[in-house]
């Protein structure tokens, strides 16, 4: 049997209730750190290899010049540089009446840094890396955009239509936001060395997933997010151009994340399943509640589609007469 909209009173979901709880220390955590000088960064480019890939979110807290020892990990504005902040270790120290300097390193880079870092220089030393997080925080706006779209497009539904309307809106748009930013499979080429047709690609990960880097032509590595490897290359041209491609490279816990994805989608279904009631013929009812402009919109247009084709037989008797078609629907 079907009810009204207005038969049941709306209650405060304990969803809610528990983003708050969860959300309110860590906004309370962030304004804390940020008065204490605290910082964080994402790292864009692979010049720590492994230590911090390419994506993570880099937390930092100010420390004073003289408390930094060689093989520090520092953050840091390069002197005379665009302000932009690096993410380098500490090779050297030299000590003068001034202060300290110090001197920076990529963990994969070829060569030092071409300068010498004053104690003015020094932002912090890193108390919190998270891999990946980095790209999380730049797919957020977009993300919560389209949160956004989509529950307006399903308000005023009922459970078992908006419940697997979102999930699916959901995955759709997750789908579009990491085919927009590609955050998963990325490769940089970080150095090369030819000679004649010949040579060889320093090549790094980018991304989220591990890669399978394969030189046309040539050989292939297989490699982690930040981790430096190298392929031969063969058959050079004449101009220096050569081809490296890169692929996931999926093992073990890899697979079982990806194939969790399909839970939502079965989670929707049994949601829809329990929302509908079942008639004493057979046909299955659901909770009627306000449509939205946008459904009304969606019946009408299948209001307006053609019926399945009207099937005729032959009459031999009867009022109408022989050979009369007459058309059973």
């Amino acid at each position: 049997m079907t009810q009204a909209a207005g038969a049941h009173g709306h209650t405060s979901h304990p969803w809610g209730r528990w983003a708050l709880v969860m959300v309110g220390p860590i906004l309370a955590v962030v304004g804390i750190g940020w008065l204490a000088g605290w910082r964080s960064q994402v790292l864009t480019t692979p010049s720590m290899g492994r230590t911090a890939p390419v994506g993570t979110l880099v937390i930092t807290r100010p420390t004073a010049p003289r408390a930094v020892r060689i093989g520090d990990v520092i953050v840091f504005h390069p002197p005379g540089g665009p302000p932009r902040s690096f993410v380098h270790r500490v090779t050297a120290i030299t000590h003068y009446p001034g202060g300290p300097m110090f001197s920076t390193k990529g963990d994969i880079n070829g060569s030092p840094d071409p300068w010498a870092l004053r104690g003015v220089d020094l932002v912090g030393r890193p108390v919190l890396r998270v891999p990946d997080a980095g790209f999380a925080l730049m797919m957020l706006p977009a993300a919560l955009l389209g949160v956004v779209v989509i529950g307006l497009l399903t308000v005023g539904t009922s459970r078992e239509v908006y419940v697997p309307a979102r999930i699916i809106a959901g995955s759709l748009l997750a789908s579009a936001l990491l085919a927009f930013y590609k955050p998963l499979a990325r490769v940089s080429l970080v150095g090369q060395v030819i000679t004649g047709h010949d040579g060889d690609a320093t090549v790094v990960p980018t991304g989220v997933l591990p890669l399978r880097v394969q030189a046309v032509g040539g050989t292939h590595t297989d490699l982690g997010p930040g981790q430096a490897g190298s392929v031969h290359l063969r058959n050079i041209s004449y101009h220096g151009a050569f081809r490296v491609t890169a692929a996931a490279h999926l093992t073990g816990w890899w697979w079982l994340l990806l194939l969790s994805w399909a839970i939502p989608v079965l989670v929707a279904a049994r949601c829809a399943r329990r929302g509908a009631t079942r008639r004493p013929g057979g046909h299955w009812s659901t909770t009627v509640t306000r449509p939205t402009r946008l459904r009304l919109f969606l019946m009408r247009c299948v209001s307006h589609l053609p019926g399945p084709p009207a099937r005729t037989t032959l009459s031999t008797g009867g009022r109408r007469g022989r050979g009369c078609a007459t058309p059973r629907l």
